[in-house]
């Protein structure tokens, strides 16, 4: 079960594979470690701050070279630590999901 504060870090390989000058892979241990560092302790950081140490974590390290693969990463934490309950029958409130409509720009 989720519990409040749980974090979400989703990342591709981009991330751990990001060289420095001397050709050295950033890697999975350097960013379970950093992340790890960033995620805990309270109050707990914003997913914004989170993102902006993990980007310039990687930037330090990358000695601000341009990366050769694609860097993408989400981050999201789970802040509610009781299930919202509807009045009248007791049962998870359900979520509604809208369909948004296809951009015809981008046809």
């Amino acid at each position: 079960p989720l519990r409040k504060g749980d974090l979400f870090f989703l990342f591709t390989d981009g991330l751990t594979e990001a060289k420095n000058k001397k050709d050295e892979e950033y890697g999975m241990d350097n960013l379970f470690k950093f992340v790890g560092e960033q995620a805990s302790g309270k109050p707990y950081k914003s997913v914004a701050e989170l993102t902006n140490n993990i980007s310039m974590e990687l930037d330090s390290f990358s000695g601000y070279m341009n990366p050769v693969d694609d860097i993408t990463f989400i981050i999201a934490r789970y802040l509610r630590d009781e299930m919202k309950k509807t009045p009248n029958n007791n049962e998870m409130e359900k979520i509604k999901i809208k369909k948004i409509p296809d951009d015809p720009s981008n046809k």
